[in-house]
């Protein structure tokens, strides 16, 4: 079971929060950032599937620009029929509102914009996502309790 999720600490975590808070504040939209294993794309507004090479004049040391291959890691999933519910943050995602209960929306389920479809939990804060689009759940893209980039696809919905 090693995967990405296995070796992120809280004090990583924390790295990645004060990286997000910058972001925020300065006058980037976009970084890449990879550290060992860990891979983060970052970004503002709306994400994007397969992000251009950011304009790196002005990126931080830490935002290095990556080789291309590994970057378009959410490009292979839009290519299926149907919109693309995207990550909104990083963070761990989490199917279900708690341990053993029912998860928020399966295959199958039908949405609206204001239905809660999962939570993503960055540093002990839950973010409810909201579907942001009305129709039926026809693929869940990540695993429960796995750790998603912002832009990275969560669901895949056939428009009502």
């Amino acid at each position: 079971m090693a995967g990405t999720a296995d070796f992120l600490t809280d004090a990583d975590l924390t790295r990645i929060e004060r990286l997000m808070e910058a972001l925020d504040r300065s006058g980037i939209d976009y970084m890449k950032v990879d550290i060992g294993e860990l891979q983060l794309t970052l970004g503002k507004g709306v994400p994007q599937t397969a992000p251009a090479a950011p304009a790196s004049a002005s990126a931080p040391a830490a935002a290095v620009q990556a080789p291309a291959a590994p970057a378009p890691v959410a490009a292979p999933a839009p290519a299926a029929a149907g919109d693309v519910i995207a990550a909104p943050l990083m963070g761990r995602y989490y199917a279900k509102p708690e341990q053993g209960a029912a998860p928020f929306v399966q295959v199958g389920d039908t949405v609206t914009a204001d239905t809660t479809i999962c939570l993503i939990e960055v540093m002990k804060t839950f973010t409810s996502v909201p579907a942001g689009i009305a129709g039926k759940i026809t693929e869940i893209l990540v695993a429960d309790e796995a750790v998603v980039e912002y832009g990275q696809p969560l669901f895949r919905v056939e428009k009502a």
